[in-house]
């Protein structure tokens, strides 16, 4: 690679580095003046510092809910963060792509690649802020599935024994982060295992995944991941008896629709349905 391949495919984290060096500071400060005003700072019920969450009193307009509300600065922090990794993952698939083109070595760009993610995983702020650490776990199963030597078991073909019918060509590592994104928003119940969880996603199995959320974020998410698939449907869920309701009863193709013509966008669910789209934004 010439000088400038170098400053771009080899270095894919810097603007990464910045924002959790820099950025992020700034970014933190514009959210605890944005609720210690004049507006919210009478409604604010607590601070906690360490996790950056704020809980405030709800208005008159919340009638027969939790009297307060938290807000935390992961989730305002959330789709910018995504966004950059999705930049950085972008970066070195052009790099892999280049290897190819230029017959350079792949096993020789990909340890470089690692070298410059230890570096950035090490240096992480994670004392100021904890809740990095999960997403810069998404970076590395990204990275590792460039990897050939996982070849066989990070793409998935699409399967005539697949009843959603998984796209041609998407990555198991796309399914450990959704994972991720959806235990972290408490979309299933507490004993759910990435292993189940991406059984249930990608193959015909008697497995199943409970939700232990409400119906606005269950049908957010299911939603959300159809780009996935060829044949992801209200009648293809119901039909694989697969998705269990928080009360424990099999997901019917009218309960869904049912629920999905009741959706009304909130907080919650404009946040999960923006992580996700985040994340999936590069599948056809």
């Amino acid at each position: 690679m010439n000088r400038d391949d170098n400053n771009l495919y080899l270095f894919p984290f810097r603007k990464l580095s910045v924002f959790l060096h820099q950025q992020l500071d700034v970014e933190l400060k514009v959210y605890y003046n944005g609720y210690l005003n004049e507006q919210f700072g009478h409604r604010i019920n607590k601070i906690d510092r360490h996790n950056h969450q704020i809980s405030i009193l709800k208005d008159e307009y919340s009638n027969g809910e939790d009297e307060y509300f938290i807000i935390t600065f992961e989730k305002k922090i959330r789709p910018q963060i995504l966004e950059i990794i999705r930049d950085s993952i972008l970066t070195i698939e052009n790099g892999i792509d280049y290897c190819h083109v230029s017959n350079q070595s792949l096993a020789t760009y990909l340890n470089r690649i690692r070298k410059e993610y230890s570096k950035l995983y090490d240096n992480a702020p994670f004392d100021r802020y904890p809740f990095l650490q999960s997403y810069l776990e998404i970076l590395m199963n990204e990275i590792d599935s460039f990897d050939p030597k996982n070849d066989e078991t990070s793409i998935l073909s699409i399967s005539n024994s697949s009843l959603f019918e998984v796209k041609e060509g998407v990555k198991i590592s796309i399914f450990k982060d959704l994972y991720s994104v959806a235990m972290e928003h408490e979309i299933f119940v507490d004993d759910c295992t990435e292993n189940n969880f991406i059984e249930v996603l990608t193959q015909e199995t008697t497995n199943t995944l409970q939700f232990n959320c409400d119906s606005s974020l269950a049908i957010t998410f299911l939603e959300g991941i159809k780009v996935l698939y060829e044949n992801f449907t209200s009648e293809s869920i119901e039909k694989s008896r697969n998705f269990l309701t928080k009360t424990g009863k099999i997901l019917s193709a009218t309960n869904y629709s049912t629920s999905k013509n009741r959706l009304k966008p909130n907080s919650k669910t404009m946040d999960l349905s923006d992580e996700i789209s985040i994340l999936l934004s590069h599948i056809d």
